[in-house]
């Protein structure tokens, strides 16, 4: 790693719902094989369809976040599963507009403006958020993120005015 690279990784805690519907199909699932085995085989097929949902909500439910900052340039990746990585955005120190803490006076107008506002966060209360107000694709977007000490101050370096608080 060279001194303007780091990379942090958080993990997303699991929404009520999440957990709610991996219940949901845990139980049906149950509740199928039962009654393939008591009534009538043809709930076999019930069996597979709740199964596969169950199996895609443990492993998909389970998310992590990575923010990666490379000299001048933030990739904030989703991973599904510790499998499957999708990028969320990219974006170059060019297009930051702002930066700053959840709840920063600064942010109202951009966030009513905002094409885009992903939430890449933890999702925990009580841990100090960060959004990042750029120009993407398709106009203003804002990101809501948990950069560690080091990204920001990597991120002052190249954009000192930029970021508040």
């Amino acid at each position: 790693m060279s001194i303007f690279e780091n990379s942090v990784m958080i993990k997303a805690r699991r929404s009520p719902m999440n957990i709610f519907c991996t219940a949901l199909l845990g139980c049906l699932t149950g509740a199928f094989l039962i009654c393939a085995l008591l009534f009538h085989p043809f709930f076999i097929f019930g069996v597979f369809g709740s199964a596969a949902g169950f199996y895609a909500m443990l492993k998909y439910g389970d998310l992590e976040y990575e923010y990666i900052w490379i000299e001048g340039q933030l990739d904030v990746d989703r991973i599904y599963g510790k499998a499957r990585r999708k990028t969320v955005a990219r974006i170059d120190a060019e297009e930051i507009m702002l930066i700053a803490p959840e709840g920063d006076s600064e942010l109202r107008h951009y966030e009513q403006e905002a094409s885009r506002r992903p939430n890449c966060s933890s999702r925990i209360p009580g841990v100090k958020k960060w959004k990042i107000v750029y120009k993407g694709s398709r106009g203003i977007e804002v990101i809501t993120f948990e950069p560690d000490q080091n990204i920001l101050d990597l991120m002052k370096i190249r954009n000192g005015g930029k970021i508040h608080g």
